[in-house]
């Protein structure tokens, strides 16, 4: 394997050789390519998420507040007719 032409050799030592042939190189790349788009896609929907839960969370806190709203009313509302003094 040291003397084939067809391998570049990076390393030896005892424990064996690492070795690079032309194949090996061009897969290298495509893979590294095709991570960097994964990369860039992730981050992408990453934000979208993000987007359309901040969306969600505006709604819930005003739904929220608009019950809490509601509920105050009506306790108000109960207690002035039944003569009981307000409780929060």
């Amino acid at each position: 394997m040291r003397d084939n032409k067809k391998f570049n050799v990076l390393d030896s030592s005892k424990a064996g050789i690492k070795f690079r042939s032309d194949k090996l190189e061009s897969l290298n790349e495509q893979y590294s390519r095709k991570l960097s788009a994964y990369d860039v896609a992730q981050t992408d929907f990453k934000v979208e998420m993000m987007a359309i839960a901040g969306t969600f969370m505006v709604l819930t806190f005003t739904l929220f507040r608009f019950i809490y709203l509601l509920i105050a009313q009506i306790r108000y509302f109960f207690s002035f007719y039944s003569r009981l003094p307000l409780q929060f």
